[in-house]
């Protein structure tokens, strides 16, 4: 089985919150790990507004501006005048204020990074829980298509990888919120010289965009051969005595390392272009600090050497910036090489195609008197008929037999008594009722199957 069209061709951002939803995340739920990444760009933009400040006094050797600046004039009025009327306040309360302004910011990230923690734990229980319960409530029509190794692989493997790149939702929102401090304070510097960079930033964006396409296209694919080898894996396990009894081992043996080579090769070029990302990003930045220098020298040379220790801090600023634009752009990577696993996810999350059983309303009392197959006709598939007009009675107290060929449709006679499959209605009556009426679970109670094939549980009879 594979994921629908539709879900395939949805943005990776609204795939993301379609299956944080069904895992009960909500927005709300990320509102305090927000908040903290909201403080954590607030004071980001402190400790460069003072770090420009103290660039300024060093330039100068005279700090006494600070005592005018917003908020440290208010709190020169309020610390003790013999600290106040000392010359070296103003350089001290700015060399504290950078301190402490990066450590608010990083107790900040701190609080921020464990706060999505135990959010991508739910998420990977709920969707493990979800899952199984979706796979319990599916007809067994269902179960007779897909593998159960690919079933495995998406319960287990793709949530475990979806919630291992939630973890980097905190580093986003942090380095989201930053950027807009520091291009906060880069107009503060130079209005010029920010346009100049928002020249070099929509053509990172654009290199992101065009990598992050073929990541995407990448993640499908390995979802595919991921699947593949599951479903190799579990045929073999499954059926070890027959491979043994042929003697085919050398060729299981071959079929599976040809899929698990097809992992490595799909795995190995997605991480070619997410390894990409970096240095594409490195060699732009570097154009744009080039660029930028060149700039500088010109505004330095018409207007003196005032502006500089404001352009040390821009430089500052700037790869600063570059690098939170970087951690974006590799969460963005990061969201898209997980979209194939979130597709498949949220494909057995979709009622489509998932062949329910109905169930009925009321309990069933037990067998009174008979049961009756009443021109019974189905069809696993509408091509292939099983069982075409077939009609019988079964008394109570009595021992009926059906025999017949294989394949001639006797196990489907049973499988649609246990209600594994839906049949049509009218066609099998209980005591003069139709099948459909009774409950699910109340009709099974009744009933007691032994199977041709061996099913065995791998668990202890304890448990």
């Amino acid at each position: 089985m594979r994921a629908s069209k539709k879900l395939a061709e949805l943005s990776d951002v609204v795939l993301l919150k379609e299956v944080l939803a069904r895992a009960g995340l909500g927005p709300g739920a990320f509102a305090v790990p927000v908040a903290l990444a909201v403080a954590v760009g607030l004071f980001e933009a402190a400790s460069v507004w003072l770090l420009v400040a103290l660039a300024r006094g060093m330039v100068g050797m005279d700090f006494a501006f600070a005592r005018e600046l917003p908020v440290l004039r208010t709190l020169f009025q309020v610390l003790p005048r013999a600290f106040v009327e000392r010359a070296a306040a103003p350089f001290i309360v700015l060399v504290a204020g950078v301190f402490l302004a990066f450590l608010m910011k990083n107790l900040m990230q701190y609080g921020s990074a464990t706060g999505i923690a135990p959010l991508v734990l739910r998420f990977g229980n709920s969707m493990r829980k979800l899952l199984l319960e979706r796979y319990l409530s599916f007809g067994k029509l269902y179960f007779d298509r897909p593998s159960a190794g690919y079933l495995h692989s998406v319960l287990m493997s793709f949530t475990d990888k979806v919630a291992g790149k939630l973890a980097d939702l905190q580093q986003f929102f942090s380095c989201f919120f930053t950027l807009l401090a520091y291009f906060g304070m880069m107009c503060f510097i130079s209005w010029r010289l920010t346009l100049l960079c928002a020249l070099i930033f929509p053509v990172m964006n654009r290199v992101q965009v065009w990598l992050i396409q073929k990541i995407r296209a990448s993640s499908a694919s390995s979802v595919d051969a991921q699947a593949d080898m599951s479903r190799k894996l579990f045929n073999v396990l499954a059926c070890l005595p027959l491979v043994k009894t042929y003697a085919t081992e050398r060729q299981e043996r071959e079929s599976f390392a040809k899929s698990s080579d097809e992992v490595e090769r799909c795995e190995f070029s997605m991480d070619k272009k997410l390894l990409l990302i970096l240095p594409a990003q490195e060699i732009l930045v570097l154009a744009l600090l080039l660029l930028l220098i060149s700039a500088m020298a010109l505004l330095v040379s018409r207007q003196g050497s005032a502006l500089l220790p404001g352009f040390l801090v821009f430089f500052y600023v700037i790869r600063r910036a570059a690098a939170s634009f970087g951690v974006m752009s590799h969460m963005k990577a990061s969201l898209a090489s997980i979209s194939g696993p979130i597709t498949e996810v949220l494909s057995l999350l979709d009622d489509a195609d998932k062949h329910f059983v109905a169930d009925g309303n009321e309990p069933f009392p037990g067998l009174r008197s008979r049961i009756e197959f009443v021109d019974l006709s189905y069809s696993y598939d509408q091509d292939k008929p099983v069982l075409r007009g077939v009609s019988f009675t079964v008394e109570k107290g009595k021992m009926t037999a059906i025999v017949g060929p294989s394949g001639a449709g006797k196990s489907t006679i049973a499988s649609l008594l246990a209600r594994f499959y839906d049949c049509p209605r009218g066609s099998i009556l209980i005591d003069g009722r139709d099948i459909s009426e009774f409950t699910n679970a109340t009709l099974r109670a009744h009933l007691a199957m032994v199977s041709q094939d061996a099913l065995l549980l791998n668990d202890t009879l304890r448990s």
